[in-house]
Protein backbone atom coordinates (compact mmCIF):
# COMPACT_ATOMS: atom_id res chain seq x y z
CA UNK A 1 0.00 0.00 0.00
CA UNK A 2 1.28 3.45 -0.94
CA UNK A 3 2.16 5.74 1.97
CA UNK A 4 -0.33 8.63 2.21
CA UNK A 5 2.49 11.03 3.12
CA UNK A 6 3.57 10.91 -0.51
CA UNK A 7 0.87 13.37 -1.60
CA UNK A 8 2.00 15.97 0.97
CA UNK A 9 5.64 15.60 -0.03
CA UNK A 10 4.71 15.98 -3.71
CA UNK A 11 2.69 19.11 -2.86
CA UNK A 12 5.76 20.60 -1.13
CA UNK A 13 7.91 19.82 -4.18
CA UNK A 14 5.37 21.41 -6.54
CA UNK A 15 5.20 24.50 -4.34
CA UNK A 16 8.98 24.89 -4.52
CA UNK A 17 8.92 24.80 -8.33
CA UNK A 18 5.99 27.24 -8.49
CA UNK A 19 7.85 29.62 -6.21
CA UNK A 20 11.03 29.39 -8.31
CA UNK A 21 10.82 27.74 -11.76
CA UNK A 22 14.57 28.27 -12.21
CA UNK A 23 15.73 25.83 -9.52
CA UNK A 24 19.15 24.71 -10.73
CA UNK A 25 20.27 22.05 -8.26
CA UNK A 26 18.85 19.41 -5.94
CA UNK A 27 20.17 16.63 -3.76
CA UNK A 28 19.30 14.42 -0.80
CA UNK A 29 19.78 15.56 2.79
CA UNK A 30 21.17 12.77 5.02
CA UNK A 31 18.21 12.61 7.42
CA UNK A 32 17.22 8.94 7.68
CA UNK A 33 13.95 9.38 9.62
CA UNK A 34 11.62 12.28 10.41
CA UNK A 35 12.70 14.09 13.56
CA UNK A 36 10.15 16.90 13.58
CA UNK A 37 6.72 17.62 12.21
CA UNK A 38 7.66 19.80 9.24
CA UNK A 39 8.28 19.53 5.51
CA UNK A 40 11.14 17.21 4.49
CA UNK A 41 11.98 19.60 1.66
CA UNK A 42 14.64 22.26 2.23
CA UNK A 43 14.98 25.21 -0.16
CA UNK A 44 17.89 27.66 -0.07
CA UNK A 45 18.07 30.20 -2.88
CA UNK A 46 17.73 28.10 -6.06
CA UNK A 47 18.75 24.82 -4.45
CA UNK A 48 16.43 22.21 -2.95
CA UNK A 49 17.12 19.20 -0.79
CA UNK A 50 14.96 16.21 0.08
CA UNK A 51 15.47 14.40 3.36
CA UNK A 52 16.44 10.85 2.53
CA UNK A 53 13.67 9.19 4.51
CA UNK A 54 11.03 10.68 2.21
CA UNK A 55 12.63 9.80 -1.15
CA UNK A 56 11.19 6.27 -1.35
CA UNK A 57 7.79 7.46 -0.17
CA UNK A 58 7.62 10.21 -2.78
CA UNK A 59 8.84 7.92 -5.57
CA UNK A 60 6.40 5.11 -4.73
CA UNK A 61 3.46 7.51 -4.57
CA UNK A 62 4.25 9.39 -7.79
CA UNK A 63 5.18 6.28 -9.78
CA UNK A 64 2.10 4.31 -8.68
CA UNK A 65 -0.32 7.12 -9.50
CA UNK A 66 1.38 7.87 -12.83
CA UNK A 67 1.34 4.24 -13.94
CA UNK A 68 -2.29 3.88 -12.85
CA UNK A 69 -3.15 6.80 -15.10
CA UNK A 70 -1.09 5.24 -17.87
CA UNK A 71 -3.06 2.01 -17.54
CA UNK A 72 -6.30 4.03 -17.54
CA UNK A 73 -7.45 2.71 -14.19
CA UNK A 74 -10.85 3.97 -13.08
CA UNK A 75 -9.40 5.73 -10.03
CA UNK A 76 -7.06 7.86 -12.16
CA UNK A 77 -9.13 8.87 -15.18
CA UNK A 78 -9.55 12.45 -14.01
CA UNK A 79 -5.84 13.28 -13.61
CA UNK A 80 -5.16 16.73 -15.05
CA UNK A 81 -2.22 17.45 -17.42
CA UNK A 82 -0.52 19.64 -14.80
CA UNK A 83 -0.65 16.76 -12.33
CA UNK A 84 0.84 14.41 -14.95
CA UNK A 85 3.72 16.86 -15.35
CA UNK A 86 4.10 17.02 -11.57
CA UNK A 87 4.05 13.24 -11.05
CA UNK A 88 6.46 12.52 -13.90
CA UNK A 89 8.86 15.23 -12.71
CA UNK A 90 8.93 13.73 -9.20
CA UNK A 91 9.67 10.26 -10.60
CA UNK A 92 12.43 11.47 -12.90
CA UNK A 93 14.15 13.60 -10.27
CA UNK A 94 14.66 10.41 -8.27
CA UNK A 95 15.10 7.87 -11.08
CA UNK A 96 15.70 9.43 -14.52
CA UNK A 97 16.24 6.15 -16.36
CA UNK A 98 12.55 5.22 -16.67
CA UNK A 99 11.93 5.44 -20.42
CA UNK A 100 8.15 5.16 -20.03
CA UNK A 101 8.01 8.34 -17.96
CA UNK A 102 10.09 10.26 -20.50
CA UNK A 103 7.69 9.06 -23.20
CA UNK A 104 4.79 10.41 -21.14
CA UNK A 105 6.49 13.80 -21.06
CA UNK A 106 7.04 13.65 -24.82
CA UNK A 107 3.31 13.10 -25.23
CA UNK A 108 2.65 16.09 -22.98
CA UNK A 109 4.79 18.28 -25.24
CA UNK A 110 3.09 16.93 -28.37
CA UNK A 111 -0.26 17.92 -26.83
CA UNK A 112 1.06 21.38 -25.85
CA UNK A 113 0.74 20.62 -22.14
CA UNK A 114 4.46 21.37 -21.69
CA UNK A 115 7.09 23.45 -23.49
CA UNK A 116 10.51 22.58 -24.86
CA UNK A 117 12.24 25.35 -22.87
CA UNK A 118 10.84 24.14 -19.55
CA UNK A 119 11.72 20.57 -20.42
CA UNK A 120 15.32 21.51 -21.26
CA UNK A 121 15.59 23.13 -17.82
CA UNK A 122 14.33 19.94 -16.20
CA UNK A 123 16.87 17.84 -18.11
CA UNK A 124 19.70 20.14 -17.05
CA UNK A 125 18.52 19.93 -13.42
CA UNK A 126 18.39 16.12 -13.52
CA UNK A 127 21.82 15.83 -15.16
CA UNK A 128 23.27 17.86 -12.30
CA UNK A 129 22.27 15.01 -9.95
CA UNK A 130 22.47 12.08 -12.40
CA UNK A 131 25.25 13.08 -14.84
CA UNK A 132 25.40 9.73 -16.64
CA UNK A 133 21.69 9.27 -17.32
CA UNK A 134 21.43 8.03 -20.90
CA UNK A 135 17.65 8.46 -20.97
CA UNK A 136 17.98 12.11 -19.97
CA UNK A 137 20.55 12.81 -22.67
CA UNK A 138 18.35 10.96 -25.17
CA UNK A 139 15.32 13.03 -24.20
CA UNK A 140 17.39 16.19 -24.52
CA UNK A 141 18.34 15.25 -28.10
CA UNK A 142 14.65 14.71 -28.89
CA UNK A 143 13.83 18.15 -27.50
CA UNK A 144 16.53 19.85 -29.55
CA UNK A 145 15.45 18.07 -32.72
CA UNK A 146 11.88 19.18 -32.10
CA UNK A 147 13.03 22.75 -31.53
CA UNK A 148 15.07 22.64 -34.75
CA UNK A 149 12.06 21.46 -36.74
CA UNK A 150 9.34 23.69 -35.24
CA UNK A 151 10.97 27.10 -34.78
CA UNK A 152 10.59 28.77 -38.20
CA UNK A 153 13.77 30.89 -38.12
CA UNK A 154 15.90 28.06 -36.72
CA UNK A 155 14.41 25.57 -39.18
CA UNK A 156 15.28 27.87 -42.09
CA UNK A 157 18.86 28.30 -40.82
CA UNK A 158 19.49 24.56 -40.55
CA UNK A 159 17.89 23.95 -43.94
CA UNK A 160 20.27 26.47 -45.57
CA UNK A 161 23.22 25.06 -43.65
CA UNK A 162 22.37 21.51 -44.72
CA UNK A 163 22.07 22.61 -48.37
CA UNK A 164 25.42 24.41 -48.19
CA UNK A 165 27.13 21.33 -46.72
CA UNK A 166 25.75 19.11 -49.50
CA UNK A 167 26.85 21.59 -52.18
CA UNK A 168 30.25 21.79 -50.54
CA UNK A 169 30.67 18.02 -50.67
CA UNK A 170 29.68 17.86 -54.34
CA UNK A 171 31.87 20.84 -55.32
CA UNK A 172 34.97 19.44 -53.64
CA UNK A 173 34.34 16.01 -55.13
CA UNK A 174 34.19 17.30 -58.72
CA UNK A 175 36.99 19.80 -58.12
CA UNK A 176 35.06 23.04 -58.69
CA UNK A 177 36.35 24.74 -55.54
CA UNK A 178 38.61 23.73 -52.69
CA UNK A 179 37.45 23.15 -49.14
CA UNK A 180 38.78 26.47 -47.79
CA UNK A 181 36.67 28.42 -50.29
CA UNK A 182 33.62 26.36 -49.37
CA UNK A 183 34.24 26.99 -45.69
CA UNK A 184 34.33 30.73 -46.34
CA UNK A 185 31.03 30.46 -48.20
CA UNK A 186 29.48 28.48 -45.35
CA UNK A 187 30.68 31.00 -42.76
CA UNK A 188 28.67 33.70 -44.52
CA UNK A 189 25.48 31.98 -43.29
CA UNK A 190 24.96 33.93 -40.08
CA UNK A 191 24.33 31.72 -37.07
CA UNK A 192 21.30 32.96 -35.09
CA UNK A 193 22.03 33.98 -31.51
CA UNK A 194 19.50 31.46 -30.23
CA UNK A 195 21.45 28.64 -31.90
CA UNK A 196 24.72 29.89 -30.41
CA UNK A 197 23.16 30.04 -26.94
CA UNK A 198 21.85 26.48 -27.27
CA UNK A 199 25.25 25.20 -28.42
CA UNK A 200 27.01 26.88 -25.48
CA UNK A 201 24.38 25.53 -23.08
CA UNK A 202 24.88 21.97 -24.36
CA UNK A 203 28.66 22.28 -24.07
CA UNK A 204 28.35 23.57 -20.51
CA UNK A 205 26.01 20.72 -19.51
CA UNK A 206 28.34 18.16 -21.07
CA UNK A 207 31.38 19.63 -19.30
CA UNK A 208 29.61 19.64 -15.93
CA UNK A 209 28.43 16.05 -16.39
CA UNK A 210 31.92 14.92 -17.45
CA UNK A 211 33.44 16.59 -14.37
CA UNK A 212 30.96 14.89 -12.06
CA UNK A 213 31.24 11.37 -13.48
CA UNK A 214 34.51 9.89 -14.76
CA UNK A 215 34.62 8.42 -18.27
CA UNK A 216 31.13 9.75 -18.92
CA UNK A 217 30.53 8.26 -22.36
CA UNK A 218 26.98 9.65 -22.56
CA UNK A 219 28.10 13.23 -21.91
CA UNK A 220 30.88 13.13 -24.52
CA UNK A 221 28.61 11.42 -27.04
CA UNK A 222 26.08 14.22 -26.54
CA UNK A 223 28.84 16.77 -27.11
CA UNK A 224 29.68 15.04 -30.40
CA UNK A 225 26.00 15.02 -31.36
CA UNK A 226 25.78 18.74 -30.61
CA UNK A 227 28.72 19.50 -32.90
CA UNK A 228 27.31 17.38 -35.70
CA UNK A 229 23.70 18.57 -35.53
CA UNK A 230 23.78 22.10 -34.11
CA UNK A 231 27.00 23.42 -35.69
CA UNK A 232 27.23 21.39 -38.89
CA UNK A 233 30.84 20.47 -37.98
CA UNK A 234 31.84 24.12 -38.21
CA UNK A 235 35.64 24.41 -38.42
CA UNK A 236 35.86 27.30 -35.94
CA UNK A 237 33.88 25.29 -33.40
CA UNK A 238 36.05 22.21 -33.96
CA UNK A 239 39.28 24.18 -33.48
CA UNK A 240 37.90 25.91 -30.40
CA UNK A 241 36.82 22.59 -28.89
CA UNK A 242 40.25 21.12 -29.61
CA UNK A 243 41.84 23.97 -27.67
CA UNK A 244 39.24 23.98 -24.90
CA UNK A 245 39.46 20.27 -24.14
CA UNK A 246 43.26 20.27 -24.08
CA UNK A 247 43.32 21.54 -20.51
CA UNK A 248 40.43 19.25 -19.60
CA UNK A 249 42.29 16.06 -20.59
CA UNK A 250 45.41 17.32 -18.81
CA UNK A 251 43.34 17.47 -15.64
CA UNK A 252 41.60 14.11 -16.28
CA UNK A 253 44.43 11.92 -17.48
CA UNK A 254 42.61 8.62 -16.87
CA UNK A 255 39.46 9.58 -18.76
CA UNK A 256 39.34 7.64 -22.05
CA UNK A 257 36.19 9.48 -23.18
CA UNK A 258 37.91 12.88 -23.17
CA UNK A 259 40.74 11.58 -25.35
CA UNK A 260 38.24 9.86 -27.65
CA UNK A 261 36.49 13.21 -28.13
CA UNK A 262 39.79 14.79 -29.22
CA UNK A 263 40.28 11.93 -31.68
CA UNK A 264 36.83 12.67 -33.10
CA UNK A 265 37.80 16.33 -33.58
CA UNK A 266 41.13 15.50 -35.23
CA UNK A 267 39.50 13.00 -37.57
CA UNK A 268 36.95 15.60 -38.65
CA UNK A 269 39.50 18.36 -39.12
CA UNK A 270 42.19 16.37 -40.89
CA UNK A 271 40.30 13.62 -42.74
CA UNK A 272 37.33 15.45 -44.21
CA UNK A 273 39.19 18.34 -45.89
CA UNK A 274 37.71 20.68 -43.32
CA UNK A 275 40.89 22.72 -42.96
CA UNK A 276 41.91 23.00 -46.59
CA UNK A 277 45.42 23.73 -45.28
CA UNK A 278 48.16 21.12 -44.86
CA UNK A 279 50.14 23.42 -42.57
CA UNK A 280 47.20 23.69 -40.20
CA UNK A 281 46.84 19.90 -40.17
CA UNK A 282 50.54 19.53 -39.33
CA UNK A 283 50.20 22.12 -36.59
CA UNK A 284 47.35 20.17 -35.00
CA UNK A 285 49.25 16.87 -35.15
CA UNK A 286 52.44 18.40 -33.76
CA UNK A 287 50.52 19.91 -30.84
CA UNK A 288 48.82 16.59 -30.14
CA UNK A 289 52.12 14.74 -30.23
CA UNK A 290 53.74 17.27 -27.91
CA UNK A 291 50.86 16.96 -25.43
CA UNK A 292 50.96 13.17 -25.62
CA UNK A 293 54.72 13.07 -25.00
CA UNK A 294 54.41 15.42 -22.05
CA UNK A 295 51.58 13.45 -20.44
CA UNK A 296 53.19 10.04 -20.94
CA UNK A 297 56.38 11.25 -19.31
CA UNK A 298 54.60 12.86 -16.40
CA UNK A 299 52.01 10.12 -15.83
CA UNK A 300 53.36 6.91 -17.39
CA UNK A 301 51.11 4.70 -15.24
CA UNK A 302 47.85 5.89 -16.88
CA UNK A 303 46.66 3.68 -19.72
CA UNK A 304 44.38 6.27 -21.35
CA UNK A 305 47.40 8.38 -22.31
CA UNK A 306 49.20 5.43 -23.92
CA UNK A 307 46.06 4.51 -25.86
CA UNK A 308 45.75 8.06 -27.15
CA UNK A 309 49.37 7.96 -28.29
CA UNK A 310 48.47 4.92 -30.38
CA UNK A 311 45.91 7.05 -32.18
CA UNK A 312 48.44 9.82 -32.85
CA UNK A 313 51.05 7.41 -34.22
CA UNK A 314 48.49 5.54 -36.34
CA UNK A 315 47.24 8.82 -37.73
CA UNK A 316 50.74 9.95 -38.63
CA UNK A 317 51.45 6.60 -40.25
CA UNK A 318 48.42 7.12 -42.51
CA UNK A 319 49.47 10.69 -43.34
CA UNK A 320 53.09 10.54 -44.59
CA UNK A 321 53.18 14.28 -45.31
CA UNK A 322 52.99 14.93 -41.57
CA UNK A 323 55.76 12.52 -40.59
CA UNK A 324 58.54 15.12 -40.92
CA UNK A 325 56.68 17.38 -38.52
CA UNK A 326 56.36 14.41 -36.17
CA UNK A 327 60.12 13.80 -36.11
CA UNK A 328 61.00 17.44 -35.61
CA UNK A 329 58.56 17.79 -32.74
CA UNK A 330 59.77 14.50 -31.24
CA UNK A 331 63.37 15.69 -31.43
CA UNK A 332 62.43 18.93 -29.70
CA UNK A 333 60.65 17.00 -26.91
CA UNK A 334 63.54 14.57 -26.40
CA UNK A 335 66.11 17.36 -26.19
CA UNK A 336 63.88 19.82 -24.33
CA UNK A 337 64.46 22.30 -27.14
CA UNK A 338 61.96 24.97 -28.09
CA UNK A 339 60.82 24.75 -31.68
CA UNK A 340 58.09 27.18 -32.73
CA UNK A 341 55.26 26.22 -35.07
CA UNK A 342 56.57 28.23 -38.00
CA UNK A 343 59.92 26.47 -37.76
CA UNK A 344 58.23 23.08 -37.74
CA UNK A 345 56.10 23.85 -40.77
CA UNK A 346 59.08 25.34 -42.61
CA UNK A 347 61.16 22.25 -41.86
CA UNK A 348 63.79 24.05 -39.78
CA UNK A 349 64.85 23.61 -36.14
CA UNK A 350 65.54 25.66 -33.08
CA UNK A 351 69.23 24.70 -33.33
CA UNK A 352 71.78 22.92 -35.48
CA UNK A 353 70.61 19.44 -34.40
CA UNK A 354 66.98 20.12 -35.31
CA UNK A 355 67.88 21.61 -38.67
CA UNK A 356 70.06 18.65 -39.58
CA UNK A 357 67.44 16.15 -38.44
CA UNK A 358 64.70 17.82 -40.48
CA UNK A 359 66.66 17.35 -43.72
CA UNK A 360 66.72 13.58 -43.36
CA UNK A 361 64.00 11.90 -45.37
CA UNK A 362 61.99 9.63 -43.12
CA UNK A 363 59.89 6.56 -43.74
CA UNK A 364 57.06 5.06 -41.73
CA UNK A 365 59.56 2.53 -40.38
CA UNK A 366 61.64 5.34 -38.92
CA UNK A 367 58.58 6.64 -37.13
CA UNK A 368 58.05 3.32 -35.39
CA UNK A 369 61.74 2.99 -34.55
CA UNK A 370 61.60 6.37 -32.85
CA UNK A 371 58.61 5.18 -30.84
CA UNK A 372 60.42 2.02 -29.81
CA UNK A 373 63.27 4.22 -28.64
CA UNK A 374 60.76 6.36 -26.74
CA UNK A 375 59.60 3.24 -24.87
CA UNK A 376 63.08 2.39 -23.62
CA UNK A 377 63.10 5.22 -21.10
CA UNK A 378 60.33 3.42 -19.18
CA UNK A 379 61.85 -0.07 -19.16
CA UNK A 380 63.78 0.51 -15.94
CA UNK A 381 60.84 1.94 -14.07
CA UNK A 382 60.26 0.52 -10.60
CA UNK A 383 56.50 0.61 -11.09
CA UNK A 384 55.08 -2.63 -12.46
CA UNK A 385 52.16 -0.74 -14.04
CA UNK A 386 54.51 1.46 -16.06
CA UNK A 387 56.48 -1.55 -17.27
CA UNK A 388 53.29 -3.33 -18.27
CA UNK A 389 51.91 -0.37 -20.19
CA UNK A 390 55.11 0.36 -22.06
CA UNK A 391 55.41 -3.33 -22.96
CA UNK A 392 51.82 -3.37 -24.29
CA UNK A 393 52.58 -0.26 -26.33
CA UNK A 394 55.82 -1.74 -27.61
CA UNK A 395 54.10 -5.00 -28.59
CA UNK A 396 51.43 -2.98 -30.40
CA UNK A 397 54.13 -1.09 -32.31
CA UNK A 398 55.80 -4.30 -33.42
CA UNK A 399 52.52 -5.84 -34.53
CA UNK A 400 51.68 -2.68 -36.46
CA UNK A 401 55.08 -2.68 -38.16
CA UNK A 402 54.48 -6.22 -39.39
CA UNK A 403 51.07 -5.45 -40.92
Amino acid sequence: MVDSRGSRILADLDAAFRQDPDIDEYDYVPVLEPVQNCSPLVKIERKIGLEMWCVKILYAYAYDKLMSWRRKDARSRDVEPDEINSLSRAVLLINPDVATVWNIRKEQIDRDFATVDVELKLCALILGKHPKSSETFGHRKWLLERWMSTDAAVKDYFARLSTEVKLESISIEIGVVDSSQQQQQRSRIATPDVVKSHVLAEFEICSTAADKYASNYNAWSHRIWTIQHLTGNDVDVLLDELETTKEWVRAHISDHSGFHFRQFLINLLCNDDQLGDDDEMKRILVDELAMSTELVRRFPDHEAIWCHRRFVVTYLRNHPDAVDAFHLANFACENKAFVDTETILAGGGGGGGCSKKSKVERSALDLFNDELEFCKQFEKSKQSTVKRLQKKYKDWLQRTMNE
